[in-house]
């Protein structure tokens, strides 16, 4: 019995050493991909930035020659420079961002959330560079109030990343890094503006579809910012999917004061529906969505098909569980429906 419990112990030992190894790998993996997205942005930026004046700068001739030419030795003053940017701190490097895109960008980045941004980071260094030990400058760091006899008894123990930190930080990253390539894009390219704002609603609507709807939230509050510049038909979808995002994420008082204040005045049938669904006015909603039937019928193969994709979008996810949304399909003569997102005819 002893050396079952010993190997049971073990077994044990070893597992959540292996775990313990894969999060702090995935750690630094995350924190490799952002670093490399970052690099990139910012060399595209070095180019634009007047302040770094790459034109002006100066190599002898036998320094071109060495490294092949001009154009080489152009790309070799832009590659150091932003060597010299990357050398500063993850913040440093939002900072240089924010210079050369917009005044509000860092705030629209991290905001709150900053400690949290940056302590992944520091979590990335202990683990290269101090076999994940807590040691002094990681603590100096650190804005919570820690008396010296807590500090001293916290040095030399080894971080905490687990499953729950690396997932809810994962997502912070990736919409720090959404929001740089927004702002860098959007700056840059103004007169994509169309084609910059599909692909950015492309991301959030994934995120929606998936359940990441505090991602979803942020990207399209981003975008919700830069309405002005979309045409009225646009505005509107966008609005929809902007409710949704804060809908799933309980921010209640804005989503009613956007239905409220907002212009819908151009909605179809299908807008309206969704309308109807986000202020749960369901019986107004099952109304609307029978002219979408009859409108739709033609470009579907058949209705069991096209109620099906209905039920796959994220607004129908609440809607399609409803008393009244099974008692509207029972009298379209449904006689089973999948908790999920799938009627069966």
């Amino acid at each position: 019995m002893r050396s079952n419990i010993k190997l049971y112990q073990d077994e044990q030992l070893k597992r959540s050493e292996q775990a313990r190894l894969l999060n702090e790998t995935s750690l630094i993996t995350i924190s490799n991909v952002f670093e490399s997205l970052i690099s990139n942005l910012i060399s595209f930026l070095v180019i634009k930035d007047e302040s770094v004046k790459i034109q002006e700068k100066t190599l002898t001739f036998k320094q071109i020659e060495e490294l092949g030419g001009l154009e080489e030795a152009k790309d070799y003053l832009i590659e150091k420079t932003v060597e010299d940017i990357m050398r500063g701190s993850q913040i440093h490097w939002l900072k240089y961002i924010g210079k050369n895109t917009s005044k509000e960008f860092f705030n629209e980045l991290v905001g709150k959330e900053e400690q949290c941004f940056v302590d992944f980071f520091l979590k990335r260094n202990l683990i290269i560079h101090s076999n994940s030990k807590i040691n002094k400058k990681y603590l100096n760091t650190l804005k919570n109030d820690y008396s010296d006899e807590q500090k001293k008894k916290m040095i030399g123990s080894r971080i905490s990343v687990n499953e729950e930190y690396l997932l809810e930080n994962l997502s912070l990253i990736y919409i720090v890094g959404i929001k740089s390539s927004y702002y860098v894009t959007k700056k840059n390219f103004a007169t994509n503006r169309k084609e910059i704002f599909s692909f950015y609603q492309t991301i959030a609507y994934e995120n929606l579809k998936i359940g990441e709807n505090k991602v979803a939230y942020e990207i399209y509050n981003m975008l919700w910012k830069d309405r002005d510049a979309l045409k009225a038909s646009e505005k509107m979808l966008l609005c929809i999917n902007y409710m949704q995002s804060l809908k799933w994420i309980d921010k209640t008082k804005e989503l009613k004061k956007l239905l409220k204040e907002e212009d819908f005045s151009l909605a179809d049938h299908r807008h309206q529906m969704c309308l109807e669904i986000l202020d749960e006015n369901y019986e107004e909603a099952i109304k609307e969505f029978e002219e979408v039937i009859n409108e739709d019928k033609e470009a579907y193969e058949d209705e069991t098909s096209m109620i099906n994709d209905f039920m796959s979008w994220p607004i129908f996810k609440k809607f399609s569980k409803s008393e009244q949304f099974n008692v509207f399909m029972s009298t379209k003569g449904y006689k089973e429906l999948k908790v999920v997102d799938e009627v069966i005819d």
